[in-house]
């Protein structure tokens, strides 16, 4: 509310480095701050128009500027102010007159906190997308794990019943070249009879494995 203050602020801020952008009452800083939100807002309380409060509300209501730090100044030092400054969304107040030291600390404090909490944000984010994608490719594998289950158990049976016969009629064979006494084709089928008993047992294996894997048989 007294344009000498803002002069003495700016240079304050100024000569430490910071880009400063003054405004003549609320309405223009809430234009340039949702324009393009600054990193830190110094905002006075008594102001023609809207007051510092109001400002600071309709800050903290616009998803645009809602994370951007507001510290107000003020000639007020009532606890009550102070309470209705934080109420409205302030981090932070300075009180009039201004000296230089506390300004530049409190701004450098509250950029840092702000740059920290932005960075946690980032953070979180990126936190939650690498556990939905995480979710994701777990999910994936589960149902190729399912896809690969049920095709080994499809496999399995259907190899199963022809290699009962193969077993089956070799046995037979064997027998009656036992009785023939053809001992060169009766040794043929016995590798036949042997190797279709070995097939069987490892497809028999593989359909316990599926099951295992689906959850219907025990492991002891």
């Amino acid at each position: 509310d007294v344009l000498e203050n803002c002069k003495v602020l700016c240079q304050i801020l100024s000569s430490a480095s910071y880009d400063v952008y003054s405004l003549p009452d609320g309405e223009a800083a809430l234009e340039a701050a949702t324009n393009d939100p600054p990193d830190l807002i110094l905002l006075d309380i008594s102001m023609p128009g809207l007051d510092g409060y109001a400002v600071c509300r309709a800050l903290k209501q616009d998803a645009r500027t809602r994370q951007v730090p507001v510290v107000f100044i003020t000639a007020h030092n009532e606890i009550q102010d102070v309470v209705e400054g934080f109420r409205a969304g302030g981090v932070d107040y300075l009180t009039k007159p201004i000296q230089a030291e506390e300004v530049l600390v409190r701004v450098d404090t509250h950029l840092k906190i702000s740059r920290l909490t932005r960075s946690l944000v980032r953070q979180n984010e990126e936190l939650a997308l690498e556990v939905a994608r995480r979710k994701e490719a777990e999910e994936a594998a589960e149902r190729a794990n399912q896809a690969k289950s049920q095709f080994l158990s499809f496999i399995s049976h259907e190899m199963r019943t022809p290699l009962n016969a193969i077993i089956g009629f070799s046995e037979l064979v064997c027998e009656e070249l036992s009785e023939q006494g053809d001992a060169p084709c009766l040794e043929d089928v016995r590798r036949i009879h042997g190797s279709s008993k070995y097939l069987l047992s490892l497809i028999n294996n593989l359909l316990d494995l599926s099951k295992i894997e689906a959850g219907k048989m025990p492991v002891v």
